[in-house]
């Protein structure tokens, strides 16, 4: 006897768009987030960006988790703390890879 998997696999899809777009949803929070921060602290010392994008760059090559990242950043001075507590409230999964592309590296 056979069956019929056309309604399972609909709900299989449906479920499956909703927790990508539940994923998308997140992401593009976390994105706008980000994109806030560095517009808000305006990081026109070069020398500071050139610091931070040295860290996320070796952090990205290296794996590093997020909390380590955050330890590295505040250590730039005033603009590396309020970034550091700033990122600290991203998720860590996709935060480091956010912040490579924020800073366009």
């Amino acid at each position: 006897m056979a069956r019929d998997f056309g309604a399972a696999r609909e709900k299989a899809r449906k479920a499956g768009r909703k927790a990508v777009g539940d994923q998308l949803d997140q992401i593009t929070e976390q994105a706008d987030a980000l994109q806030g921060i560095f517009d808000g602290l305006k990081l026109t010392d070069p020398a500071t960006y050139d610091a931070l994008t040295d860290i996320v760059k070796e952090a990205s090559a290296k794996n590093e988790s997020l909390a380590s990242v955050i330890d590295r950043v505040k250590e730039l001075g005033a603009g590396g703390a309020q970034l550091a507590g700033k990122i600290a409230g991203l998720s860590g999964g996709g935060a480091l890879a956010l912040l490579v592309r924020a800073l366009r590296i």
